[in-house]
């Protein structure tokens, strides 16, 4: 790539080399040449002076063009305030809904940096559910009466509790519509009607100033300044992003080319991208693709996809910011040009998924805690290259750099990480050897799909399958003997696209939160 041309420097002297050039013109009779002959003085002296004079000469030309660029209304990129997903926690299920507006504010420790939250949440008050459930002290299995319990990992996280009591537990797993199992034992044996709800929901919010000290790290927004009645805590998964400073002279003199070159016209896809970009606003993100109509190839027409800095997992961009976008662009393509605008696609993960070893000197829940913060920082909308796939090496890496992971479990040389972390489509049944039963084996791609073990937690390559009929671990089940539908995840490098085909308009986002039970740890050192 070629220098950019350089500021002229219109006199290189300084005040050493032109009182050493004055010193050196003295006459021959004037032969004492040391500080302390007073001629000398007074040309070092003198020399000091050209030279202050010779530094503000050689700004002149930086000074021009500041002001043709001021001329030509280059202006300077104003700071940017910082965004992130702001998780709030109840203190337990409550029996109406509980709504934090948009406009809450949330803090660090020292209060210093705070975020405002952008979007209004809404807690959903628990449910009653028809049946009983039996609790067993000191076991954590949950069994129901009646087949009410709702499989998957909707009810992962929520909290459960025998009505009349006061103690909630929370949700590891569901097994089956009649059995689910919880992160901690029941402290007494009881059976009786049920209450199950939702304790914690997640809002974007973004911080009240500008600058990078907003890109704060993960789990440090943990201060409440807004009274919000019932919610016990809160914290961001994830580190914050897209804050930056004000731009610089010298940068905006850098960037001046680039700036002239689109200033007008779209041509180029960075073009299109750019101006998008301005009518969005800070923060926002813009792609483009030519010859393009949505997904097909077509001469003549230019799809922009559009992330709004305020964008949620359903919302990339409002109508108003497209049509916006379009008018703009409208005005700028060239002759017979077509712009199609998109919202952009967020591709809200059912992972990613990891077994890991944790470093010793750190207990297992905060290693869970801080893999997820970094696997949501990774697959965040805001930062995730533009159309990369999400490739399974990639993910190792993430993870194997936190500070707690000595490493990613791997099973005959494959890493046990991956992106599709959901629950088998049918019940498998476990026996004490390495081959199980099931009657739909649609989710398996062999030595690429890993079982999850929750209450061993332990994870098992699946090496073959017969079509609908068995399966075949790397070793022998060690779980649960019997019938359970267990969660799985592959070994695979994801695309983001179910459909076939590369979606170039698609980013993804992974939110991982408590109780973490996607992330497995197998082990310490």
């Amino acid at each position: 790539m070629a220098d950019t041309v350089p500021t002229p420097v219109l006199d290189t002297r300084d005040e050493d080399s032109i009182a050493a050039e004055a010193i050196g013109g003295l006459p021959s009779e004037l032969s004492d040449r040391s500080d302390s002959n007073p001629a000398v003085v007074l040309l070092e002296a003198g020399a000091f002076e050209i030279g202050k004079l010779l530094f503000q000469i050689n700004q002149w030309p930086s000074s021009v063009i500041q002001k043709v660029l001021a001329i030509c209304g280059i202006t300077l990129e104003p700071a940017c305030a910082a965004t992130v997903q702001q998780t709030f926690t109840l203190s337990s299920p409550q029996v109406a809904d509980t709504s934090i507006p948009a406009g809450s504010d949330v803090a660090t420790s020292n209060g210093e940096t705070v975020f405002e939250t952008t979007a209004d949440l809404t807690i959903a008050a628990y449910s009653s559910p028809a049946g009983n459930i039996t609790l067993t002290s000191g076991s954590t299995a949950v069994s129901c009466d009646n087949p009410t319990f709702v499989t998957g990992t909707t009810w992962v996280g929520w909290k459960i509790h025998i009505q009349g009591t006061s103690t909630w537990y929370t949700i590891a797993s569901v097994t089956n519509t009649t059995s689910l199992v919880l992160t901690s034992t029941a402290s007494s044996t009881a059976t009786g009607a049920y209450d199950v709800g939702p304790v914690s929901g997640t809002t974007s919010a973004q911080a009240t100033t500008t600058g990078t000290t907003t890109n704060v790290g993960a789990d440090t927004l943990t201060t409440i300044q807004s009274s919000i009645a019932n919610v016990a805590s809160t914290t961001n998964a994830a580190a914050a992003t897209g804050g930056t400073d004000a731009e610089t002279i010298a940068e905006a003199i850098d960037g001046a080319s680039t700036k002239f070159a689109t200033r007008d016209t779209a041509i180029t896809e960075s073009d299109f991208e750019e101006f998008a970009q301005k009518i969005l606003g800070s923060g926002s993100r813009a792609k483009a693709q030519a010859n393009t109509n949505i997904i097909t190839g077509s001469d003549g027409y230019t799809s922009v996809a559009c992330l709004s800095r305020k964008w949620t997992s359903s919302v990339t961009a409002t109508a108003l910011e497209r049509a916006a976008v379009a008018r703009d662009l409208a005005q700028r393509s060239f002759s017979g040009s077509t712009v199609i605008d998109l919202a952009a696609s967020i591709d809200s993960l059912t992972g990613p998924s990891v077994a890991i070893y944790r470093k010793s000197n750190y207990d297992a829940v905060t290693a869970q805690e801080m893999v997820a913060a970094a696997l949501n920082s990774y697959a965040n909308p805001n930062t995730y290259t533009w159309g990369r796939t999400l490739y399974v090496t990639d993910l190792v890496k993430v993870v194997e750099n936190v500070d707690c992971i000595d490493r990613v479990h791997e099973i005959n040389g494959v890493p046990a990480i991956g992106s599709s972390y959901t629950a088998a489509p049918a019940a498998i049944t476990f026996a004490s050897s390495a081959t199980a039963t099931t009657a739909d084996t649609s989710f398996v791609t062999d030595r690429q799909t890993f079982i999850i073990d929750a209450t061993n937690n332990a994870v098992y390559l699946i090496i073959s399958h017969v079509n609908n009929t068995s399966i075949t671990f790397d070793r022998a089940w060690a779980g649960t003997a019997g019938a359970a539908t267990p969660y799985y995840f592959k070994a695979a490098d994801d695309d983001m696209n179910s459909g076939g085909g590369e979606i170039w308009y698609k980013l993804p986002y992974a939110n991982i939160i408590t109780p973490y039970s996607q992330i497995v740890v197998v082990g310490s050192v």
